[in-house]
């Protein structure tokens, strides 16, 4: 039985991890943290952030069984009230956090 190739050697990869870097923004603050630390890093981050919120009791070591993780980031325009818009809202009925 011939063994799987490692994510590395696999052209496959290869080709998602190009697509991957041609999508995502290198400039974003995530991405530069996550080339500035590693991946070791990254992981100790991760692992730091998961005893702390059991530590916390956050969370509980049962809802660690499956971890779905959802890797979309999106950034998006976002509008805080100000005297002006709640005063609108006021008188409109309309939300002063609406988003045309």
């Amino acid at each position: 039985m011939k063994p799987k190739p490692s994510p590395c050697e696999d052209p496959q990869g290869d080709l998602f991890k190009i697509k991957l870097q041609a999508i995502v923004d290198q400039n974003h603050a995530m991405v530069k943290l996550a080339l500035r630390v590693g991946a070791a890093g990254v992981e100790a981050m991760l692992k730091e952030t998961i005893a702390a919120g059991l530590a916390l009791k956050a969370i509980k070591p049962s809802q660690l069984a499956r971890v779905n993780v959802d890797t979309t980031v999106q950034e998006r325009h976002v509008r805080f009230p100000t005297g002006a818009a709640s005063s609108f809202a006021k008188t409109t009925g309309a939300s002063a956090n609406a988003c045309c």
